[in-house]
């Protein structure tokens, strides 16, 4: 099976799993922390149970990577978001400055 991205006309392509421009401040980057958050929800990676289990890995996969361009942009996860996140992996992107 192929995957096919969908890029919409303000989408920046960069981006895997989070909709939307690139963030240029940290209240914007703050809202991607909030849709990857969100992305890495349990019922969001299995689609409330529809997803097979290795799709499941790969959407997860693609939402760290965003975390991981954020991080890369100097946008560190707040650490609110990191710890109010059901999935440890955006421990390591947590900004342990305003912790």
């Amino acid at each position: 099976m192929n995957k096919v991205k969908i890029i919409f006309q303000n989408d920046d392509p960069r981006w895997e799993y989070v909709r939307g421009g690139f963030p240029t401040n940290k209240e914007q980057a703050r809202d991607c922390w909030v849709s990857i958050s969100c992305g890495l929800a349990p019922e969001n990676l299995s689609e409330d149970g529809e997803l097979p289990y290795y799709l499941q890995i790969q959407k997860r996969r693609d939402v760290l990577k965003d975390a991981k361009l954020l991080v890369k942009h100097g946008f560190k996860c707040p650490s609110d978001i990191a710890d109010m996140c059901d999935d440890d992996g955006l421990i390591k992107y947590k900004d342990k400055g305003n912790a």
